[in-house]
C-alpha cells in the first residue's frame, strides 16, 4: 500500500500540468457520467469505455449503480458492445461483482491485482481489446487515481467533477473522499 502513496506523489508531480488541465479545462470534465453520450465518443473516435464505479457510477460504498446510471450504462453497452466497456474499480466489492456477473448483458467489472493510478489495468484491457490507448476513454472522478492512470497510460479521460454521494448513508467516507478530491485539485492549480 505504502508503494502505491509513493508512486502516486512521484506520478502527480511528473503530470502536474496534464492533471491541472483537467482540473480547469470544461472540454476535459463532465458534471456527471448522465451528461455524457456515449454516441458522440463513439462518434469520436472512442472504442472502448472504462468507467470507476465509486463517485461515478453511485456514491461509495454502495453495491450497485443508481437507477439513472444503469440506464446510461445500457446505453453504452448497446454503442460500444459488451466486451468494450469495463467498470474499473479500486473497490471491487462481491455485491458488486454479483451484480455485474448476473446479467450478461451489463458491462464488464475488470479487477485488477495494484489499484489505480498504476495503468497495469489499462494496459491489460487495450491488450484485451486489442485497442491503441487513444481510443479507450476512461471517465473517473479522481485526480489522483483514475485520471492519473489514464495518463500515465496515454489513454483519453473525463473528469466528473459532480460526483454521485451519499452524506446521509456514509458521512465520514463521503467526507473522506470530498475532502480528497478537494485537496487534489487544489494541488492541481498550485
Amino acid at each position: 500500500m505504502m508503494l502505491r502513496y509513493i508512486y502516486t506523489v512521484q506520478q502527480f508531480i511528473v503530470h502536474r500540468k496534464i492533471l491541472q488541465q483537467y482540473a480547469t479545462d470544461p472540454q476535459l470534465q463532465s458534471p456527471t457520467i448522465l451528461d455524457i453520450a456515449p454516441q458522440q465518443l463513439y462518434a469520436a473516435g472512442i472504442r472502448t469505455m472504462v468507467i470507476d464505479f465509486d463517485g461515478v457510477l453511485t456514491a461509495h460504498a454502495m453495491p450497485v449503480p443508481d437507477p439513472m446510471v444503469e440506464q446510461w450504462l445500457a446505453a453504452c453497452v448497446a454503442c460500444f458492445g459488451r466486451e468494450q466497456v469495463f467498470i474499473l474499480s479500486n473497490n471491487p466489492i462481491k455485491a458488486r461483482q454479483e451484480y455485474f456477473a448476473a446479467d450478461k448483458n451489463r458491462a464488464q467489472l475488470f479487477i485488477s491485482r495494484r489499484k489505480k493510478p498504476f495503468p497495469d489495468s489499462l494496459h491489460a484491457i487495450s491488450q484485451q481489446c486489442g485497442r491503441n490507448p487513444s481510443e479507450i476513454m476512461v471517465i473517473d472522478d479522481r485526480l489522483a487515481t483514475g485520471i492519473l492512470a489514464a495518463i500515465i497510460a496515454g489513454t483519453k479521460a473525463i473528469f466528473i467533477t459532480r460526483p454521485c454521494v451519499n452524506f446521509a448513508a456514509h458521512p465520514v467516507r463521503e467526507g473522506f473522499f470530498m475532502t480528497l478530491r478537494k485537496i487534489e485539485q487544489f494541488l492541481c492549480k498550485c
